[in-house]
């Protein structure tokens, strides 16, 4: 499993992305 902060950054990552 992923460790949260690194959900939470990924998450952060996407909406920029899009």
């Amino acid at each position: 499993m992923a460790r949260p902060y690194v959900l939470g950054t990924f998450g952060i990552i996407v909406l920029f992305a899009i």
